[in-house]
């Protein structure tokens, strides 16, 4: 395969995707089998929110498969003249891939406030839900070609979706992981911490990625766009060992309540030997 001068990056970004779009199929292929086993809420949300990683992933791979065969570096080289323009440039300024990964969050925070969270859970997801709207419509919309500020917007507006919803996640997975005693659970609880934070990272990398291109002009994907998708592997190894992984006997909630009941239990009898 001969590749146009100038797209040498364009052909590892691909690679490197399909890589890691390889991984999430694997993943998924758990995630699915973990379903099958439970058939709960928790293990649908979870494998829903891998779908439509997974689809986004893709949709980005085929943005640069597109960029190759038309032989454009950049966006500004693609012609807006050219049949099916409107759709295929929401592909290729990773719009669809945006309107996935926002999906994504939403069931995140679904599964979220399921596992960890009762208090003001409607409101919760009726703020998150109003947001990641605003996020994905802006997303479809706002494409203009050669100006790079909206795309940075764009990654900008997608990474607060993120922050609202997975610093929540790391957080009660860590205080989840205080209650616990078994060091079992308490590994899972920490890779899921750790799965939050990553997926964090990947959209700040991308960001970062966004913001030289717009300032410095570099040739080709900065290094924050490669520690961004190392950041995606860290965080699905992560969600592999904190959720899917065999021989795991109870959900991260169950877990959580029984060792708030041992704790009730122990207050209280300490309360009454105290009295009497």
């Amino acid at each position: 395969m001969t590749v146009p001068v100038g797209m040498e990056d364009t052909l590892t970004g691909m690679i490197f995707e399909i890589a890691i779009f390889v991984l999430f199929l694997g993943l998924l292929a758990l995630m699915w089998r973990h379903y099958l086993l439970r058939k709960t809420r928790y293990t649908k949300l979870m494998f829903l929110m891998f779908a439509f990683f997974a689809t986004a992933l893709l949709f980005s791979w085929i943005s640069k498969a597109i960029n190759l065969y038309l032989e454009a570096p950049t966006f500004d080289d693609i012609d807006p003249n050219m049949p099916g323009y409107l759709f295929i440039s929401r592909i290729l300024q990773f719009r669809v891939s945006f309107a996935f990964i926002v999906m994504a969050i939403y069931v995140t925070q679904l599964f979220r406030v399921a596992v960890f969270e009762t208090k003001n859970a409607q409101k919760q997801n009726l703020g998150i839900g109003i947001y990641s709207l605003f996020v994905v419509v802006y997303s479809l919309l706002v494409v203009v070609q050669g100006n790079v500020l909206y795309d940075v917007l764009a990654f900008l507006f997608v990474t607060i979706d993120l922050c609202l919803v997975f610093i929540p996640f790391a957080v009660a997975s860590l205080k989840v992981r205080k209650k616990m005693t078994d060091p079992i659970y308490r590994k899972a609880s920490l890779a899921l911490a750790i799965m939050a934070f990553a997926f964090i990272f990947i959209f700040v990398g991308f960001l970062t990625d966004r913001i030289l291109i717009m300032t410095i002009r570099p040739e080709g994907y900065t290094f924050f766009y490669y520690a961004a998708w190392i950041s995606a592997i860290l965080g699905s190894v992560s969600a592999y060992l904190g959720y899917v992984r065999p021989g795991q006997k109870q959900k991260l909630q169950e877990v959580a309540d029984a060792t708030e009941t041992t704790e009730a239990t122990e207050e209280s009898e300490t309360t009454e030997s105290t009295q009497g």
